[in-house]
């Protein structure tokens, strides 16, 4: 009896399965059909297939996003951030709301680091893994070309994480400006991590080590600052020179994640406008050196 049941389901998910791919490739092959134009040229006519392509590749991630655990976990991440800031508030004798904020703006930025992260990792993971990105790369269109599109609709869920996830703290900070430079900064931070996450999921193949990898980073790059006080400290000592060249040479390699979305901004006040731009010319600078490690580990990869 449940041998008669398994063989129409295993048959049922094949044939579904084999539409699904079959669908995807209709999709990508309209899209970058060529339009039925004249007077276009073919460098017009090629650069317009690439970015039909691009398109093609950021709206199935984002297609892929949504249909996903994506929404639902930041959905969740939200409520449980304000369940844990109200439950922090309610024991608090003094100074309710600065206690209720120093426990959600924290909270709100480590969550959203965790969704984006994770959903890049799995989703960079999952097309190496089920064919899709073979099934990308063998229409005429290009690795980096599939890296761009990746990147922004990576970059736009990176945004609406910090649209949904800034909402617990804006009932804790009466200050507006405070709260558009910290969501500001939450989304050049997500940016970074976004970045670096799809590096990491292209060159690790597999999930755990992928994510293993990413928080090492992450933390790495979130106390950074507190390995330079203890290497200033280390200077005097013979036996520590060793460590205090080697967290000089990580200055250089990792990102200061530590000057990015600051509690401090909402306690205290809001920075100065010099202080985002050098921010975001350090998220700029680190993203456009992730996505190029990432291009160049995808050109000497092999997709079979």
């Amino acid at each position: 009896m449940g041998f008669a049941l398994r063989r129409p389901l295993d048959s049922f998910g094949s044939i579904l399965g084999q539409d699904i791919k079959l669908a995807s490739m209709r999709a990508m092959s309209e899209a970058i059909a060529p339009t039925p134009a004249a007077a276009i040229s073919p460098s017009a006519l090629g650069t317009r297939r690439w970015m039909r392509a691009v398109h093609a590749v950021a709206r199935d991630t984002l297609i892929e996003a949504f249909r996903g655990r994506w929404f639902w976990m930041t959905i969740l991440g939200a409520l449980g951030v304000v369940a844990t800031a109200t439950f922090v508030q309610a024991l608090a004798l003094a100074e309710q709301r600065n206690i209720g904020l120093g426990f959600a703006a924290p909270l709100a930025r480590l969550v959203a680091v965790i969704i984006v992260a994770l959903s890049t990792i799995s989703s960079a993971a999952r097309e190496q893994s089920d064919g899709s990105l073979l099934l990308a790369l063998a229409a005429p269109m290009s690795r980096v070309g599939w890296l761009i599109g990746k990147t922004m609709a990576l970059f736009f869920l990176a945004v609406l994480t910090a649209t949904i996830l800034v909402l617990p703290v804006i009932e804790y900070v009466p200050a507006p400006d405070a709260t558009f430079a910290w969501f500001v900064s939450l989304t050049m931070e997500l940016a970074v991590v976004a970045s670096v996450s799809l590096a990491i999921g292209i060159a690790f193949t597999r999930i755990p080590p992928a994510v293993c990898a990413l928080l090492a980073f992450y933390a790495m790059a979130r106390d950074l600052h507190l390995f330079q006080l203890l290497a200033m400290r280390a200077d005097s000592y013979t036996q520590f020179g060793a460590l205090a060249a080697l967290t000089q040479a990580a200055t250089a390699i990792f990102p200061r994640l530590d000057l990015f979305t600051r509690t401090d901004w909402l306690l205290d006040a809001a920075p100065r406008i010099a202080t985002i731009m050098l921010l975001a010319l350090q998220s700029s600078t680190y993203c456009l050196l992730a996505l190029t490690a990432a291009a160049l580990d995808m050109r000497r990869k092999r997709f079979d």
